[in-house]
């Protein structure tokens, strides 16, 4: 179109809402430079009645999330990102929860990015521990990676989660991973998790509960594009046949 000067309008639907909802990250600025030449709309995304964000300002007596992601389910596929919006450090730990017991049983603290993984993973930059294995299958794993973004200098913490339960020695699925995230007084951070599955309290005092509230599509938040949603006032209707 450009070539030939002619205009442009590009309709795009793709997205997540894993991000930090700046539009900082790559696809963003891509779609930015593109916006110069085209107009572009980017859907807003489905997800407005999903609990797949979570945005907290940390206090003296309150300085953590600490935040379960679908446990209720024995397997799921995940992607996750916590995002401070200043550049000081976050601190990280996996924990695993007892549902009947009512406590953490095992804390591992992520000083750096890691890999925790089931028994098949045999590389060395794999992490094993022993209460992990016991509770998800061989196949699982956990990997970490914490920084400071080189674009908006914010801190960060992001997760790709392969969680299957160990049929063996948690066959109830009683056993559930725990993730805590740890920052400033006064810092703010904004938790995403892949759409369909959210982030849960379990209904217990003192952990996190998920929202819809930044359930913006990640692709949309850029600064040179059109975004665009809807607001449904149901989601179920009768048909004429009942």
């Amino acid at each position: 179109a450009k070539s030939v000067g002619k205009p442009a309008v590009i309709n795009l639907s793709l997205g997540h809402v894993v991000g930090p909802h700046d539009g900082s990250s790559n696809l963003c600025q891509v779609l930015d430079e593109l916006g110069k030449d085209a107009i572009i709309f980017v859907s807003s995304g489905n997800d407005g009645e999903t609990d797949c964000s979570l945005t907290k300002t940390f206090t003296a007596s309150d300085n953590s999330i600490k935040t379960f992601i679908a446990p209720n389910k024995s397997a799921y596929d995940a992607t996750s990102a916590f995002w401070a919006y200043d550049n000081k450090p976050l601190s990280f730990q996996i924990a695993l929860y007892s549902k009947k017991g009512g406590n953490i049983t095992k804390t591992l603290d992520v000083n750096n990015s890691m890999i925790l993984a089931g028994t098949n993973y045999t590389n060395p930059a794999y992490s094993h521990d022993v209460d992990f294995n016991n509770a998800f299958s061989s196949s699982s794993f956990i990997i970490v990676e914490k920084g400071v973004d080189s674009v908006n200098k914010r801190a960060y913490i992001t997760l790709s989660i392969s969680w299957t339960r160990n049929l063996s020695t948690n066959s109830s699925n009683d056993i559930v991973p725990l993730f805590i995230v740890k920052g400033a007084e006064g810092q703010k951070v904004l938790g995403t998790v892949t759409s369909k599955l959210g982030f849960s309290n379990l209904d217990l005092a003192g952990f996190d509960n998920g929202n819809a509230k930044e359930s913006i599509n990640d692709n949309a938040t850029g600064k040179n594009i059109i975004a665009v949603g809807a607001y449904s006032t149901r989601s179920t209707f009768i048909t004429l046949s009942g």
